[in-house]
């Protein structure tokens, strides 16, 4: 299980997921131009949410459990 709190990168992470991870926010939530220096920054789902929400003031209308990804995004 992974909690929201738990950093990306202990988790395994790495710059090709981080990549791949931005690439399907932009896509999911339609946010452009996200910069690969905040996953860093930002490396647990709450910081980096948190960081979106204070920077663009957007509201997030997809519940997270409608995201949809093939398990080879992260593979």
């Amino acid at each position: 299980i992974i909690d929201i709190e738990d950093n990306f990168f202990d988790l395994g992470g790495n710059s090709i997921l981080t990549i791949r991870l931005r690439t399907l926010i932009e896509k999911n939530f339609n946010i452009q131009d996200l910069s690969i220096s905040n996953f860093f920054k930002y490396p647990t789902i709450k910081t980096f949410s948190n960081y979106l929400l204070e920077k663009d003031n957007i509201m997030i209308n997809n519940p997270i459990n409608d995201i949809s990804y093939n398990k080879k995004d992260f593979s």
